[in-house]
């Protein structure tokens, strides 16, 4: 796919081709190899990138440190708040965090390893939610407070639910197991038993 923009090195309106490139980035202290997509200039060979570029590149690479390290990424991060419908001021004085920190989690900052694993343990199981939310109430106005209640209750019974589905569905394969255990117990004893 090519498109038709800029090129500030040759100052033309020229026509840019996709081009795959391999970088190191270093994260955390440790090179890291990355390919990411730039778009190049056809006549001078430049690389042509915006701001918005730029960053979903370096995302991309955080992301790849991120699936690499067994963090979770980032659009994982959002879907985790986004699941209880909570706004990210809310989200992030429940964590316990500043909202500017939690923001830039959002936007591909690697959250250290206790953030990480709060945010496993709040998607895994709405209790845990539930219980920082118990503990961090005062932060927060009566009346948002109750809202946001309602809105873990509501993750919390829809769990609950789907927990209660796969219960029943291991009960009932239990129980057909051991009725069938049986029987075969049965038939084995008395090999001249006429099954049903």
């Amino acid at each position: 796919m090519s498109a038709n923009q800029f090129c500030s090195t040759c100052e033309t309106d020229k026509h840019l081709k996709p081009q795959a490139v391999s970088a190191e980035f270093k994260i955390k202290g440790k090179k890291f190899p990355y390919t990411y997509e730039v778009l190049v200039c056809e006549k001078c060979g430049e690389y042509v990138s915006s701001p918005a570029q730029n960053d979903e590149i370096l995302k991309g690479a955080y992301d790849a440190y991120k699936y690499a390290n067994g963090l979770l990424l980032t659009d994982d991060i959002i879907a985790i708040r986004e699941k209880y419908q909570l706004s990210l001021r809310d989200f992030s004085k429940i964590l316990g965090v500043s909202y500017i920190t939690y923001h830039r989690y959002e936007k591909g900052a690697i959250p250290d390893s206790s953030i990480n694993s709060l945010l496993v343990l709040i998607n895994e199981n709405p209790e845990n939610l539930k219980t920082l939310f118990e503990q961090s109430k005062e932060k927060f106005n009566p009346a948002i407070a109750q809202k946001i209640q309602i809105k873990i209750d509501n993750v919390v019974a829809e769990f609950s639910d789907d927990m209660c589905s796969d219960c029943h569905y291991q009960q009932y394969y239990e129980k057909t197991f051991l009725e069938r255990t049986a029987q075969m117990k049965l038939t084995i004893s008395n090999p001249y038993r006429i099954a049903n």
